[in-house]
């Protein structure tokens, strides 16, 4: 059997925690942007990652697109945790406003 058929069997929660414990060979976004999974809970997951200068913008700050995809992966991992075994969801993120 294969792992996408092994993760259905478990909860949201289950899922990212097998993928926190890199039992899954997961290596989306969270590699990309080289993300360290601090722990997950039901609706509440932590990533940590200090970014490095390639994702500062010309004027010395972190680019919005960086943390947004941060926002978005976090958010969306929280909502994951809180499926429950065979429960689908596609998560999509409507709309981000920063001031």
């Amino acid at each position: 059997m294969d792992a996408t058929t092994e993760l259905t069997r478990l909860s949201g929660l289950q899922q990212l925690q097998a993928i926190f414990a890199g039992k899954t060979g997961y290596a989306g976004i969270v590699k990309t942007l080289d993300l360290h999974p601090v722990s997950a809970e039901e609706g509440f997951v932590v990533f940590e990652r200090s970014p490095t200068q390639a994702v500062y913008n010309p004027l010395g700050s972190v680019r919005g697109g960086y943390a947004a995809t941060l926002l978005d992966t976090v958010m969306g991992c929280a909502v994951h945790s809180r499926l429950q075994a065979g429960q689908g969801a596609m998560l999509e993120l409507d709309s981000l406003k920063c001031n």
